[in-house]
């Protein structure tokens, strides 16, 4: 098990702004087409849930009308999408990094890591608690040491934000993992949120997937069969990042910008228009904690 970063490391913001540019190539008028679908979803009188900006059936319709596959290209345009209303980077300091690494320590030593029996923070914990409609969670490089019963990819960050799925209603914690700086590089998951544990979470997404590849859209399934060993690997990443995600929602974190630290992240919010502007320009914000102790933890 590799030790926490003895220094913060400022992520390269050039790659990140650089997946941001291969969305923008890949759908052009993304954040129009979207902010569309929710004037007229609201005019319509279609709700959901404050913290939820728009479902993910509306980037559906975009990746069709886009030319591009749902099943992989969704949880991509949802999450840059979002990002481009902010584009925050977020970075764990050094004690935010100690308390994840202390986590995972834990509950890697025994060898076998029971990742699948970790407690998830219901809905109430997110709900209305993350600093911007999707974070890009920048994880330290060291995570790549992690020592792990089985070989899987360490991703370099992730995109996390809130979802209530317009078919079921059911709410998620969406992860899009960025794992090597490429489009072709993510890998999103989604974590039911009404389920009490990892595993559960991890076995549901499967399930649905499954469904979703035999043709059977925007079920509501809760298997109580586990993970799949193919599953398990997804499951194992989530409970490697899951501990660094949680910084975002503790309580007792701040934010703070790597140039102005007297500066705090707020979501976007409707202009004089109506319409959201989407940042101009990326920030980094440090994630602190304003006093030692005990903080929010997995496991």
């Amino acid at each position: 098990m590799a030790k926490p970063p003895s220094r913060e490391v400022k992520p390269a913001i050039a790659g990140i702004d650089g997946l941001l540019k291969q969305f923008r190539v890949r759908y052009s008028e993304a954040l129009s087409a979207v902010e569309g679908m929710h004037e007229k979803a609201c005019d319509a009188g279609i709700g959901w849930p404050q913290w939820c900006w728009l479902p993910m059936a509306a980037f559906h319709t975009l990746a069709i009308s886009y030319g591009g596959n749902p099943a992989t290209e969704v949880g991509r345009s949802a999450a840059l999408a979002l990002w481009e209303l902010g584009r925050g980077v977020y970075v764990p300091d050094t004690a935010v990094a100690e308390v994840a690494y202390k986590s995972l320590r834990h509950a890697a030593t025994a060898g076998a890591v029971d990742w699948h029996r970790v407690p998830l923070p219901p809905l109430e914990s997110w709900a209305g608690r993350l600093p911007e409609w999707c974070c890009y969670l920048a994880l330290p490089p060291e995570l790549a040491d992690l020592d792990v019963p089985v070989d899987v990819f360490r991703p370099r960050g992730v995109y996390v934000n809130l979802e209530s799925d317009a078919n079921t209603g059911r709410s998620e914690l969406r992860l899009l993992l960025d794992t090597d700086g490429t489009w072709d590089g993510f890998v999103p998951i989604p974590v039911y949120l009404d389920r009490p544990t990892l595993g559960a979470a991890i076995a549901d997404m499967s399930a649905v997937s499954d469904a979703a590849a035999a043709g059977a859209y925007g079920v509501d399934l809760r298997t109580a069969d586990g993970p799949s060993t193919v599953v398990s690997m997804r499951g194992l990443v989530v409970w490697m990042v899951l501990p660094f995600v949680l910084a975002l929602i503790d309580p007792d974190a701040r934010h703070a910008d790597f140039e102005r630290p007297g500066d705090a992240p707020v979501s976007a919010q409707p202009g004089h228009n109506g319409r959201l502007r989407p940042a101009k320009s990326t920030r980094t914000w440090r994630i602190t904690y304003r006093t030692p102790g005990r903080h929010l933890r997995s496991i």
